[in-house]
């Protein structure tokens, strides 16, 4: 009898499972995902960062503002046979650009809904670095799961291998059945190794995600509810809401749809500007003096003036009037303008460049919308497949149990080998497997598709987890 039970010690070997130093305190989802957050350095630079853009977007309102300019100076002129002339001189300057085609204004509009749209990737950055800590918690949860029924499964099947050995020595059993059995058990213990690897390189993942070294992640609390049916808001009693209105959310709240939608209205402004350099930019200026040899300063002096200056491509140019006066008998009107030949080059390409991009931005926007129906149209029917899986999964598994007890009195009076008997135990710890798996993929499927449609799940109120200890 001890040949034949030798192959046990090797499969027990195969089987044994490694053993990893874990603390005592469990750590639940919600902390996961709480230390993942405060943890991440992503989401702290990005704060930090959005921070300070808005502080400078904020410093850009100066912009619409007079500059004022606040003067002085003094001067010692020394002529041959003359006077020397000291002239002291206070002086205050106003400017002000009335009009500019709305540029600055644009770009100050633009500025502002950019960085709207980054707090919203922030939340998406961070809300996709949760999905991640809960795919990796759930993946975790679903490998011990399944580690335990592979375990409770083996266990049973050694059983039955010491009683197949019995057998063999009374001569009840075919040596080729036995043989049989053992490679069944090795290739099953082998399943189980894989499991313990599957694990080990989730909580690596988890542990990675945590910012923690593998030997300091706890024990994570909370188990897979096997009778999981979906709990997704898009979806009611397992059908998906109207899929129109399902893309339609998709492409309000997308925030990837979103960033193009900016990229688009930026390429129409910039498309805009190219076909207005005809229009001049205005300015108007204030200058005030008071100069005297020495003070108290009494001889004003002011002027008035606006400065028109235009952008067009290959001959830019300035006019500039200013009307004042100097001394309190002296007025004066001038003008100045000027002519840049052949500057500003690069506005003749910027109308069919900028077209160009808008049209190219435009082309990606509607594949972009295509792209995100597809998905959302592939996930919505994927999760309907797996509800109805997982339906005809749970029934498979209650019938596999009730053929299972028939088959262990049929195996008992001699109706059937134990080798079919060890088969379909196999078969109904498998599909048990199976079903944690599914369970897992539908809840995946379900994130993607509410990511995607710009939501935000409370992970609080989900049923996929549940707490035995609560």
């Amino acid at each position: 009898m001890m040949e034949h039970l030798a192959p046990l010690f090797i499969i027990l070997l195969i089987s044994a499972s490694a053993v990893h130093g874990l603390s005592l305190k469990t750590m639940n989802l919600d902390e996961s995902v709480q230390l993942a957050l405060e943890q991440n350095e992503l989401i702290v630079n990005d704060n930090f960062e959005r921070l300070d853009a808005w502080r400078r977007l904020h410093l850009q309102l100066r912009q619409f503002f007079p500059s004022l300019q606040l003067g002085y100076s003094a001067t010692d002129s020394v002529t041959q046979n003359s006077p020397d002339s000291r002239i002291k001189k206070l002086s205050v300057s106003l400017s002000q650009v009335l009009f500019n085609g709305g540029r600055d204004l644009a770009a100050y509009r633009s500025s502002y809904r950019d960085l709207k749209l980054r707090d919203l990737q922030a939340r998406d950055l961070s809300e996709e670095i949760a999905h991640e800590v809960v795919l990796q918690y759930v993946d975790v949860l679903k490998n011990i799961q399944v580690l335990e029924i592979q375990n409770r499964s083996f266990e049973n099947l050694l059983e039955q291998i010491k009683i197949a050995a019995l057998e063999m020595e009374l001569g009840t059993m075919k040596e080729s059945d036995f043989l049989e059995i053992q490679i069944n058990a090795i290739e099953y213990s082998l399943n189980i190794k894989d499991t313990e690897e599957g694990l080990l390189q989730s909580r690596y993942a988890l542990a990675t995600l945590l910012y923690l070294p593998l030997e300091q992640l706890p024990p994570l609390s909370g188990q897979l509810n096997q009778d999981y049916k979906g709990d997704s808001p898009l979806f009611t009693h397992g059908t998906p809401n109207d899929i129109s209105l399902l893309k339609t959310k998709a492409q309000e709240y997308n925030t990837d749809l979103m960033s193009l939608y900016r990229q688009e209205s930026n390429a129409r402004r910039a498309l805009l500007d190219s076909r207005i350099h005809w229009i001049p930019k205005i300015e108007a200026t204030f200058d005030y003096s008071l100069s005297a040899m020495d003070f108290p300063l009494d001889e004003p002096s002011f002027s008035l003036g606006l400065d028109f200056s235009f952008q067009t491509p290959l001959l830019p140019g300035s006019i500039g009037v200013q009307a004042g006066k100097s001394s309190r008998s002296e007025h004066n009107l001038s003008t100045d303008s000027a002519l840049y030949i052949g500057e500003n080059l690069e506005g003749l390409a910027d109308s069919f460049s900028s077209g160009t991009a808008l049209y190219s931005m435009q082309r990606r926007l509607e594949e972009m919308k295509r792209s995100i129906d597809h998905q959302v149209r592939a996930l919505t029917h994927s999760i309907q497949l797996n509800l109805q899986r997982l339906e005809v999964t749970r029934e498979k598994i209650r019938m596999e149990s009730e053929k299972l007890k028939i088959e262990e009195s049929r195996m008992n009076i001699g109706e059937l080998t134990r080798l079919d008997y060890i088969m379909s135990e196999i078969r109904l710890a498998n599909q048990k497997t199976e079903l944690i798996e599914n369970i897992v993929i539908l809840y995946s499927n379900e994130i993607e598709l509410e990511k995607i449609c710009g939501m935000t799940r409370n992970r609080q109120e989900g049923t996929l987890i549940w707490y035995p200890d609560k």
